[in-house]
């Protein structure tokens, strides 16, 4: 294969992994806001962080540049922390209500694992993050000074 080839089919990937992590942020964030993800300060985090990763993923697209795009990575990195430190509060939660219906062991943790809010939901904001980490792998703007 000519690498002009490969350089056409890398950037209809990235293409393709903008426009995925686009509409999973933009779906992300309408549903958090739909159920008023907002009560307290910790619920607004990944309210901020998708409205920022959406707002630097135009900044990438209408006018790339390196700062762009660090950016980007750096976000990321965030959605992806935020994402397992949500798991860790979400199972907690659960966890909380099950120790009051006085649940134990396994009964216990399974009912914290099974609960409401889904203890894997966050995990979204590791998959999200996962996806611009690839959008930006390479990307590029990065290259030179």
């Amino acid at each position: 294969m000519s690498t002009e080839i490969e350089s056409q089919a890398l950037v209809a990937i990235r293409r393709l992994l903008l426009a995925i992590l686009f509409l999973g942020m933009l779906g992300s964030l309408v549903d958090l806001l739909l159920i008023e993800h907002l009560e307290d300060r910790l619920q607004f985090v990944p309210v901020i962080l998708l409205g920022l990763g959406l707002a630097l993923l135009a900044w990438s697209l209408l006018k790339p540049n390196r700062l762009a795009i660090r950016l980007l990575q750096i976000t990321m990195l965030a959605f992806m922390v935020a994402g397992l430190v949500g798991v860790y509060y979400h199972f907690r939660g659960n966890e909380e209500f099950a120790l009051e219906r006085e649940l134990e062991g396994s009964e216990l943790f399974w009912d914290s694992v099974m609960g409401v809010p889904p203890v894997l939901a966050p995990g979204a904001m590791v998959y999200l993050g996962l996806l611009g980490i690839a959008y930006a792998y390479r990307h590029p703007r990065l290259r030179g000074g």
